[in-house]
């Protein structure tokens, strides 16, 4: 199966389809008792991009923290924002999806159709890192609750729903996010455009503790031709605070 990739900028040459490949055929499941390991085989069985697919709208495990990251352009898919379950539970401080290519610019990649979450309130997580991107896209996702289950918190500085570090044309749409942190923006390490030509729309966002903000943004990022827009809610609802717009 191939699904289409926008073009890079900067004249990078970036394939224009990516090959997609089912996790369950590398020994994930909803069965499993931790899918690292089958996540990181899907990943690996293609050289370049690839799209990895859960089919089943059931609850697929996993375990370690800092233990999946993607140096190329990966794609995750679901099969139904609600039905199909991550659930992160972690034994130490960390992130649970990392988007990178370490000192260079990562062209496409995104995760959709899928909710995360956790039963852990005691480490601090990261749901998404997402650093120097280009051409990134989330969409139709939940994180830190889906029908009634419980925040994305605990740590110290709190757990944060996505991180992101720059870099550019990037999409995210149909978000629910329940959250210390829902959303954090932060400084480009590798390039001064830290939000550049980015599309945030149709937002749900739920600060799950007091003191922390919808999204924080932190000191020194710079934004340029950026949109948010569509239906966004966001609320603060420990504090008894509620903001529209």
């Amino acid at each position: 199966n191939q699904i289409p990739v926008l073009p890079g900028s900067g004249g990078a040459a970036v394939p224009t389809t990516i090959t997609s490949v089912v996790i369950t055929n590398f020994g994930g499941g909803c069965a499993v008792a931790d899918n690292t390991a089958a996540l990181l085989l899907a990943v690996a069985s293609v050289s370049g991009p690839v799209e990895v697919t859960f089919p089943s709208s059931c609850v697929y495990t996993f375990t370690q923290a800092n233990a999946i990251t993607f140096s190329k352009s990966v794609f995750i898919k679901g099969a139904d924002m609600y039905g199909t379950v991550l659930r992160y539970t972690p034994t130490a401080n960390g992130t649970f999806l990392n988007w990178s290519a370490g000192l260079g610019q990562l062209y496409g990649g995104g995760f959709s159709d899928i909710s995360v979450v956790t039963n852990d309130s005691t480490y601090a997580k990261i749901a998404f890192s997402v650093n120097d991107v280009t051409n990134f896209r989330m969409q139709n996702v939940t994180c830190g609750w889906v029908n009634g289950g419980v925040y994305w918190v605990g740590g110290t500085g709190g757990s944060t729903c996505l991180f992101t570090r720059g870099r550019e044309a990037s999409i995210f749409d149909n978000l629910t996010f329940n959250a210390d942190k829902p959303i954090e923006i932060g400084l480009n390490q590798h390039n001064g455009g830290s939000v550049d030509h980015w599309h945030f729309s149709n937002l749900y966002l739920s600060a799950g503790t007091a003191g922390y903000s919808i999204i924080t943004v932190d000191p020194g990022v710079t934004w340029s031709d950026t949109t948010f827009d569509g239906y966004n809610r966001s609320e603060e609802r420990r504090v008894g605070k509620e903001c529209r717009s």
